[in-house]
Formats: structure tokens, sequence, C-alpha cells
């Protein structure tokens, strides 16, 4: 009998599975289009067939460490990007994101510190300038600093909405409403449906006894279900200064259905109308 050679069939078998095999960058692309279409989790999958395909592999481990970080995975998150600074020296990117984790784990030193040196390794990285504004105003309490830092992020970038609206907000827990109007006009006019920012826009305008102008603002709020009890306390607050006594009594009533603590403080202020 004939014998049977093997060999043959095992170079065609290892052929098939090094072609099936995906490479470390086929398996990166793979992932950077389901990044895109804000598929994380299938990102992360592909990812970490990458690193494991090519362990010094810092990009992937890079994006592995964002995608925990869009998904609140940020203990996990700083695990990845810490294997990414080893391999992507001096990488403002890593320094970000690890401050992003570490912002969202109350880590207050640990997230100032890569923030800042995100900002030594790229001075004009704007995200990273709103970074230390938000843990200064979120996490220290301390609005004075976090409105410098929100300026130093304007400087760079100026039609970034949330630096607006936080310079506007800023302003108006300082009492410097006048100053916080033109930061606050500008989001509401690249984006109406902001409704944070309507709000906080009224408020200045009240704050300032510009009551018509706050009341024409705050409509934009006023026609939606529920109702914002903000925006219908500043606009009953607008009715009564301006002598409104019918608006503001139903701004009152508005404020009832919503169950609102602001429904007693309004009603106060309208028994003192004439």
């Amino acid at each position: 009998m004939k014998k049977i050679s093997f060999i043959p069939l095992f170079l065609l078998m290892f052929s098939f599975c090094a072609m099936a095999q995906e490479s470390p960058e086929e398996s990166f692309n793979k992932a950077m289009e389901f990044k895109k279409s804000n598929q994380c989790t299938e990102a992360i999958a592909a990812l970490e067939k990458a690193t494991t395909l090519k362990p010094d592999f810092g990009e992937a481990w890079f994006e592995a460490g964002w995608c925990l970080n869009e998904l609140n995975r940020h203990q996990e998150a700083i695990a990845k990007l810490e294997k990414a600074a080893s391999f992507l020296k001096n990488n403002y990117r890593v320094n970000y994101e690890l401050g992003h984790a570490y912002f969202y784990l109350d880590s207050v030193n640990a997230s100032l510190k890569y923030f800042r040196e995100s900002i030594r390794l790229k001075p004009d990285h704007h995200l990273s300038y709103v970074g230390i504004a938000d843990l200064y105003k979120d996490k220290l309490n301390n609005t004075t600093e976090a409105l410098s830092w929100y300026l130093k992020a304007y400087a760079l970038d100026s039609t970034h909405k949330k630096t607006n609206y936080w310079i506007g907000w800023c302003y108006n827990d300082l009492e410097k409403y006048s100053k916080a109007i033109p930061y606050l006009e500008k989001v509401v006019a690249i984006d109406p449906s902001n409704i944070n920012t309507v709000v906080e826009l009224g408020f200045s305008l009240y704050s300032v006894a510009k009551y018509d102008q706050a009341i024409e603002v705050l409509q934009k709020a006023l026609i939606l279900q529920p109702k914002p009890e903000l925006a219908v306390y500043y606009a009953g607050l607008c009715y009564v200064k301006t002598g409104h006594k019918t608006e503001a009594v139903n701004r009152y009533n508005d404020l009832v259905i919503l169950n609102s603590d602001y429904a007693l403080t309004l009603l106060t202020e309208i028994k003192k109308m004439k």
C-alpha cells in the first residue's frame, strides 16, 4: 500500500490559517471604522486583537483607552492609556485622555497633572484648557479660577460652544451679568435649541433689567413641554417687573403644575404688584 504524505495537506492548512489571520493593522483599521459609527464596544474588541498580535502597538492601546472613556469605563481606560504612554512617548493626546479619565474618577491632582502635561506638550490644545477649567468649576468649586482657564481656552478657539456657555455661566455666578451676555448670545445664535444657554441668557438679561429682551429669549424655552422651570420662573419675574400681571400669574400656574419650589417665590412677587 502506498503511504499518504500529510506534509502538503499540513502546508495547505497552514496557508489558509495565515490568510484568515488578520494583521494588527487590519484589526486596527476595522476598529477605526467601528469608532466612526460610535460602536465603541466593537472597536475595543478589534483593538484587543491588534494589541494581542502586536503588543507594542501604541496607537491601538490609545484608541482602546479612548473608547473606554467614551463608555465611562474610566478605570479600565487608565490601564490601556498607561500602556499607550509606554510606547507613545510625550504624546499630548494620551495625557489628555488620562486627565479625562481621572477627572471622572474624582482624582483631582492626577487629572490636573495630566491636563497640564498635555498643555506642556501642545500649548494650543484647547480641550486641555477646558479640562482644567472643568476641574476648578466642578471639583474645586472655584469659579474665578475656572473662568480664567475658560478664557484661555476661548483665546484658542472662540467658536467652541461649551467654552462660550461656561464663560457666560461663570460670569453669572460671579454676578458679572453684563459680561456674560455676549458669550451666551453667541451660543444661542448658532444653537437656538440649546435650552440651558437660553435660560442662562434669560437670567443674565433679567439681572441687568433688560426684561423685554429676557422674555423674548425665554420664549424659546416656554414653548416646550414640560417647560423648564427656571425659564418659567425668570419669565414670571420679568412679567412682574414690566407690570404684566396676567402673564405673571400664568407663569405662576405653570410652576404649580411643575410642582416647582419657585412657585411660592414668584407668587410673593406677584402679590407686591399694584
